[in-house]
């Protein structure tokens, strides 16, 4: 039972219940803080009530600060220290990447114990310090000394009990990002005995101690630069940004201008290739958003939704006349052929080119002429001939557009289309899924939002 001074005068006794206790703390330990906490109750019941409020505002402040100091300090120092053990073991003759991680990060974590101390230390230089600016200059100097050990009590009190809970997460989080940053600049060399291994990180960190616990190896797949990569590709928010502001070109309202040239196209999927091949700057999150949006953007090239502009022809007016894409011709052609190429590379993570069977996309390729129809089945061909789609994946989709409800003249004219490029499966295959088609009247723009 603790009691504490109210504003308007009167005690609140509190009462702690047993259970409340921290059980690893040993008997005659809580007593002692039990007596600590109620001297500095009876201290606080004879003195001004803004005293209070100022020795708990020093020490909170003191001890934020210690954990921030803490955080600038000692933490970003082990980094570093884990950095150059990384790189000296990394220079070692069939060394490995993953074994040296988990080595280090462990006798870093270890290390991020000393942040109590360091921590406690801080605050019982600091506290005194910031409570006699805060106090009256009248304060005797009993009441300044036992206001000076409160706050110090209480500030290191708060800052190792963040310290004790978050220190281990800190330090692994932050080795883990620098861990990353140098095996994209460096790579990841070949695996070596684990033994070996063990044995350069214990002399690295504490060359007095010669054994290290037994550690898991890892089966991590780190994924590099190619040998002379300068590093120089664009980075891979530039090129999402680009590729965003060109299918917003394609769904919202756009000026002939706005349109892209396919010059333009041919350059940005270079530049997708390069940042997919030069790893430093990539992330999985990035890759997968890279290769989403080429697939989206190829889904509005071929359907007509992102017309090309063609440079070499002017109307009478002086406007600039958009090419519709034909598959006959170059342009086109070439940049499926790149789109195809960027896919069928041997990246971390595969293209989601389900998104070209997707009803709407399908719709939208119907809802246009001749010419995109051929355009899409010429990426199709493109993709199975490469090897990136399989027939049977492509049955697959087809027949997963079965339970769609699209307009049977135009399902028919696609399916001859489709016949005529030996892309979909063959006749008697086709009719099957004809035949199990749910066809209807309504309109393309009742079946863009049904499902697959």
């Amino acid at each position: 039972v603790s009691g504490s001074t109210a504003r308007s005068g009167g005690i609140i006794r509190k009462i702690t219940p047993t259970s409340a206790e921290l059980k690893d703390t040993p008997t005659a330990m809580r007593s002692q803080q039990k007596l600590q906490v109620d001297l500095e109750q009876a201290f606080f019941h004879n003195q001004p009530p803004s005293l209070r409020r100022t020795v708990e505002f020093v020490a909170e402040r003191v001890g934020s600060n210690a954990v921030k100091h803490m955080k600038a300090t000692l933490v970003r120092e082990l980094v570093e220290r884990g950095e150059k053990m990384l790189r000296d073991g990394l220079e070692s003759p069939n060394s490995n990447a993953s074994m040296l991680n988990e080595s280090i990060c462990a006798r870093l974590c270890e290390a991020g114990l000393e942040a109590l101390a360091k921590a406690t230390k801080y605050c019982n230089e600091k506290s005194p310090e910031a409570i006699r600016v805060l106090l009256p200059d009248e304060t005797t100097p009993t009441v300044l000394t036992t206001s000076e050990n409160i706050t110090k009590r209480l500030a290191a009190e708060k800052a190792c009990g963040w310290l004790s809970a978050n220190i281990t997460a800190l330090v692994r989080r932050e080795w883990r990002s620098k861990y990353d940053r140098v095996i994209k600049v460096l790579g990841s060399p070949a695996a070596a005995d684990p033994a070996d291994v063990d044995g350069v990180v214990a002399e690295l960190v504490h060359p007095e101690e010669s054994t290290t616990p037994k550690k898991k190896q890892g089966s991590e797949r780190v994924m590099c630069c190619p040998p002379h990569c300068k590093h120089n590709s664009p980075l891979p928010s530039d090129i999402l940004i680009e590729i965003k502001e060109l299918l917003s070109v394609a769904v919202g309202p756009r000026t002939d201008d706005e349109l892209p040239t396919s010059s333009h196209l041919r350059t940005l999927i270079h530049g997708v290739g390069d940042t997919l091949t030069c790893r430093k700057f990539l992330t999985s999150t990035s890759e997968q958003m890279l290769l989403n949006c080429t697939v989206l953007l190829a889904c509005k090239l071929v359907s007509g939704e992102l017309p090309v502009r063609c440079l070499s022809l002017r109307s009478e007016h002086g406007g600039v006349v958009v090419d519709s894409g034909s598959g006959s011709e170059p342009p086109m052609s070439e940049l499926l052929e790149q789109l195809a190429e960027l896919w069928g590379r041997d990246c971390r993570l595969s293209s989601p080119l389900h998104q070209l069977f997707t009803p709407l996309t399908i719709t939208a390729v119907l809802k246009a002429g001749n010419a995109e129809r051929t355009n899409y089945l010429l990426l199709v061909r493109k993709l199975v001939d490469k090897g990136i789609l399989s027939e049977e994946e492509v049955i697959s989709h087809w027949i997963k557009l079965t339970d769609s409800t699209l307009p049977a003249e135009l399902i028919e004219n696609f399916q001859l289309q489709s016949k005529r490029e030996k892309v979909f499966p063959p006749l008697s295959e086709m009719q099957k899924c004809i035949d199990t088609m749910q066809i209807s009247h309504q309109t393309l723009d009742g079946a863009t939002g049904l499902p697959v």
